[in-house]
């Protein structure tokens, strides 16, 4: 994410919004208030699973991680880039 925030000057000027969407509690994602566009929890994997960006891993019961992703999508919520 911080890749993100320092090309976020050159991401608003192509017309632009950035978010974080991390499936950390809440409370973890203290760890980001440095950055300055907003990061947002995604506990209940809603997200994740809607752009179908997890990974489950049954054998070591291991379900719903979330994949490190990018994803652009315009303003009417179709995905541009994924």
């Amino acid at each position: 994410m911080r890749s993100f925030q320092r090309r976020l000057a050159e991401l608003h000027g192509a017309g632009a919004d950035l978010y974080g969407v991390s499936v950390d509690s809440p409370w973890a994602l203290n760890a980001f208030q440095d950055l300055t566009f907003d990061v947002v929890s995604n506990f209940d994997r809603r997200v994740t699973d809607s752009y179908g960006v997890h990974d489950d891993f049954p054998d070591i019961w291991l379900y719903g991680l979330a994949e490190r992703a990018v994803l652009v999508v315009d303003g009417e919520g179709t995905v541009r880039y994924a």
